[in-house]
């Protein structure tokens, strides 16, 4: 896993797509976005969103991560 600073800059606020290739070589389109878990806070927990696949019903995976770089949950 990316350190918090790292999921922080790239993703807080600032949602992309990115194609990634799975070991069989199918392409998926993956979006990711991170936001505040909580009060906004400069150094608060961050929640990571992924989803992928489908237009109408992505599959959708979450967690948070604390400034310390624990993992709090999903």
């Amino acid at each position: 896993m990316e350190p918090y600073e790292s999921l922080r800059d790239r993703w807080l606020d600032k949602p992309d797509c990115e194609e990634i290739a799975a070991a069989s070589g199918t392409v998926y389109q993956v979006e990711i976005e991170a936001f505040w878990d909580g009060p906004k806070a400069l150094n608060g927990n961050l929640r990571v969103w992924v989803s992928a696949g489908s237009w109408l019903m992505p599959p959708t995976e979450s967690f948070i991560i604390a400034p310390d770089g624990s993992f709090i949950g999903e």
